[in-house]
């Protein structure tokens, strides 16, 4: 399967969904990974066109951690991510290159802006990305019809956690124990990250992902019987729903 996810920020896919996909990867699935957002408004750096680099890099330090790994940087502004006709395009036409069977990306309503445009982004451009490949003159008037569609059926979407966990009701869950450090791995590679977050918060000498991601995995391995892991929830609308289980 190809299983492409989402994130508004560079290290939000790792946060939420990252030992997950480590799993599906050593199965043999096809992964790819998005940051919406350049991630130029946090961080340490001497201007936001360097912070703007050093994101990027630690974005594609943490996916190389996956192995074989598609990244997609478009380059959005951080903090002004807008679910409009032209950004829907081009999530469209990300997810017509990678062709997922599976998409995951953050929950409805959570607590960031960039969140909440990244996931109504994807939930409208994965249909439009449909549309896109069955009628190209929605996008490209006088374009000529293709013979068939790229997609045989719409991909399958799963909202990962939200932030701290707050109001996600999990349908399933993934024991992710085995790639536990993998998973502490991919966020220690957001260093510009952990320094701005040591420096605002003065006395703190340990990584704030890390605790963070320590408790959420451990509450949700607590739910489920297992050491470590990741919760999901499905989007359930026409034509998502698939009968068998798809997460590892």
């Amino acid at each position: 399967m190809n299983i492409l996810a989402f994130g508004a920020h560079d290290d939000d896919w790792d946060e939420y969904c990252g030992g997950t996909l480590k799993l599906y990867a050593q199965a043999g699935h096809s992964i790819g990974v998005v940051s919406m957002t350049n991630g130029c408004n946090h961080g340490a750096a001497r201007s936001r066109e360097e912070l703007g680099q050093i994101r990027k890099q630690e974005f594609e330090s943490a996916a190389a951690l996956l192995g074989e790994c598609k990244t997609y940087w478009p380059g959005s502004a951080d903090g002004r991510l807008e679910n409009n006709f032209e950004t829907r395009k081009m999530v469209a036409g990300m997810i017509n290159d990678f062709q997922p069977d599976i998409i995951f990306t953050h929950p409805p309503d959570d607590y960031h802006p960039d969140h909440n445009a990244t996931t109504q982004l994807v939930l409208d451009a994965s249909q439009s990305a449909y549309i896109l490949a069955v009628g190209p003159k929605l996008y490209h008037p006088g374009a000529t019809l293709p013979k068939k569609p790229h997609f045989s059926r719409y991909p399958v979407i799963y909202f990962y956690d939200s932030e701290d966990g707050h109001g996600f009701l999990p349908d399933e869950y993934v024991d992710i124990t085995p790639v536990w450090q993998t998973k502490q791995q991919m966020l220690n590679s957001h260093r510009s990250q952990i320094e701005a977050e040591l420096e605002e918060q003065a006395g703190q000498d340990e990584n704030p992902f890390l605790t963070t991601i320590e408790i959420i995995g451990r509450y949700r391995g607590l739910q489920c019987g297992v050491k470590y892991a990741e919760a999901f929830k499905l989007y359930r609308v026409a034509g998502r729903v698939n009968p068998a289980r798809l997460l590892p």
